[in-house]
């Protein structure tokens, strides 16, 4: 059976709220074109008013019917169906009605970043929902084996943040006696553009397509890092976490939490080396300027008690002059800082590093 729906607005109307709706249960799929002339006919019969029909949708639903059926709703305001005729028999509305409580449908219009994020959050709780591409964003199907309260399905729906419309025009529906009529998806859809009818049929997508960006803030700071994880990748910088790929929000905030939990130690060094570099800057300052300026563009870490300075590539050169002849200008550091300190170039990856970027790698790797 198919289930045929066409909205409508009333002519010389600036509602942004649709005015009727007509739907037909058939086993015969009728064109766009006459579902349009239809909802005209049908709606000047039963209300008497003229209308400019908005969109078709179009669903299967694995219901046999052997003729066809009406239901004409004139909605009054935003969250009332008013008046409505219906010649659907009771065993069929109970049919339907058994069939949409046993899914959760939800629709997302927006390809972006805040709606992806959400199919993501949605899939992570039910890993067996089917997902397709709209002309405009998602729709989302969740089978269940036990049948929801319509309630419960609204409140679901609520949570997951779907469009807000049409969680309204299905409360209407319910207060009317209607939830037949309520929780359902299109699989196809038609609507006039300059004149011409447009088609959009969704397509079924895999949750590994759908990619989107998530941040999340560290108690403390890290060394700039990334990692390449069966999801998508993580960078950090600083105290600041970047996920991008298909990441929940329960896996941003596990990995987080366990990114602080396990590697807090480290970054007491790491905080402990920052302030070092202050105080190297400062006493290279008071020797020569340009030699400040040459820290200042360096990395500094802490390790085993022993500041380890890593010069950029461009300085290369300059590293004698950091040292000093016989050592006296880095002797004079030393002695100011207070600890020892090692001079590296850029390009010599040192033991400590390679520790830490395995460690972030493994951790992360076990979560996800």
């Amino acid at each position: 059976m198919y289930h045929t729906m066409v909205f409508t607005e009333l002519k010389y109307s600036y509602s942004y709220f649709y005015s009727h709706a007509l739907h037909i249960f058939s086993r015969n799929v009728f064109a766009p074109y006459l579902a349009f002339e239809m909802a005209r006919n049908e709606i000047q019969k039963h209300f008497s008013r003229d209308v400019n029909p908005v969109y078709v949708g179009r669903e299967r639903l694995p219901i046999d019917v052997s003729e066809d059926y009406h239901v004409i709703v004139e909605f009054k305001g935003e969250d009332s169906a008013g008046n409505f005729y219906c010649n659907v028999p009771d065993s069929l509305a109970e049919q339907i009605l058994k069939y949409r409580m046993s899914f959760l449908t939800l629709d997302f219009d927006g390809d972006d970043n805040y709606n992806r994020a959400k199919v993501i959050d949605v899939v992570d709780d039910f890993p067996d929902a089917q997902i397709f591409k709209t002309h405009r964003g998602y729709h989302v199907r969740v089978k269940f084996d036990v049948e929801k309260k319509f309630e419960e399905l609204i409140e679901l729906r609520k949570n997951y943040g779907e469009d807000y419309s049409r969680i309204r025009i299905d409360m209407a529906y319910h207060k009317s006696g209607l939830t037949f009529l309520t929780n359902f998806l299109f699989n196809e859809k038609y609507w006039y553009e300059d004149g011409k009818i447009m088609q959009s049929i969704e397509q079924p997508v895999s949750i590994t397509s759908i990619s989107t960006v998530r941040t999340s803030f560290l108690s403390f700071k890290l060394p700039k890092t990334s990692f390449t994880l069966p999801r998508g990748t993580v960078e950090i910088d600083g105290d600041k976490a970047v996920f991008n790929g298909f990441f929940s929000k329960r896996d941003v905030e596990r990995i987080s939490r366990s990114i602080e939990d396990n590697l807090w130690e480290y970054s007491l060094t790491y905080d402990k080396a920052l302030d070092l570099k202050e105080r190297i800057f400062q006493a290279y300052r008071k020797i020569n300027p340009l030699l400040a300026f040459i820290v200042q563009m360096s990395e500094v870490r802490f390790e085993g008690g022993k500041v380890i300075l890593k010069v950029p590539k461009q300085h290369f050169r300059d590293i004698g002059r950091l040292i000093g002849k016989n050592g006296s200008v880095i002797k004079a550091v030393e002695q100011e800082v207070g600890v020892k300190i090692s001079i590296e170039h850029e390009g010599m990856q040192t033991p400590e590093e390679v520790i830490l970027k395995k460690k972030l790698q493994t951790l992360l790797e076990k979560l996800i």
